[in-house]
């Protein structure tokens, strides 16, 4: 099992942005399925910090 995602960056444009959302979403979404509701919520987590840092940036 894979585990999240580190934010090591921030997307430099809309597209970027919406291609690290949906991997992230994809990986939380598999996380709380297996049960792995630590996970999710730590992917939850960046995914919030992800779309903060995209709507600054703009």
């Amino acid at each position: 099992m894979a585990e999240p995602t580190a934010l090591y960056y921030a997307p430099k444009n809309a597209k970027e942005y919406q291609q690290q959302v949906k991997k992230l979403e994809q990986q939380m979404y598999k996380f709380a399925q297996d049960l792995e509701f630590e996970k999710a919520a730590a992917i939850r987590d960046q995914l919030h910090q992800l779309r903060e840092q995209f709507v600054m940036s703009e």
